[in-house]
């Protein structure tokens, strides 16, 4: 058995038994109610919205290709990719006194061109507020991407995310 496969298979456990085995394993760090980094509309999220959502999307044709990414991004060697850090200031649950996990995220570029939106969940009134792209959120370096193509640009998402202690 890999990695993924037992991540896969621990994660529709813990989804299917409508449980909270997956939050004892995050703690109190897995809910980041007052997360300074997740700045979208609040909405209700729990199991049933989840079911719902995923019923919808297996009713609806796939989406295509991902949008084109900017010029700076779509252009980039792989290790000016790899430059870019994630700051952890600004990581997910940085707020959180004594966590015991950190999260942060992956930069979009490179081959890396389908988005991944992010959440922050609040388990005590099961709202989730949604985490956008924000160049801020980087640190660049000596990359040469230019900031001013990734300025307003929101809604372009995450290439994906690692949970660490």
């Amino acid at each position: 058995m890999n990695r993924r496969r037992f991540l896969k298979g621990s994660l529709a456990m813990a989804a299917l038994s409508g449980t909270s085995g997956l939050a004892s394993l995050f703690s109190q760090a897995a809910y980041a109610a007052d997360s300074d980094i997740a700045d979208g509309q609040s909405r209700r999220f729990d199991f049933s919205v989840l079911q719902s959502m995923a019923h919808d999307l297996a009713k609806t044709p796939w989406g295509g290709a991902p949008r084109p990414l900017p010029e700076t991004l779509a252009t980039m060697t792989p290790q000016a990719y790899n430059a870019i850090r994630y700051d952890e200031k600004q990581s997910l649950w940085n707020n959180i006194e004594g966590r015991q996990l950190d999260a942060q995220f992956f930069h979009m570029g490179m081959g890396f061109r389908r988005r991944v939106r992010m959440f922050s969940l609040d388990q005590t009134t099961s709202q989730a507020r949604e985490i956008h792209f924000r160049p801020e959120l980087f640190s660049y370096g000596d990359t040469g991407v230019d900031t001013r193509q990734l300025e307003g640009q929101s809604d372009l998402g995450f290439a994906g995310f690692r949970v660490f202690k």
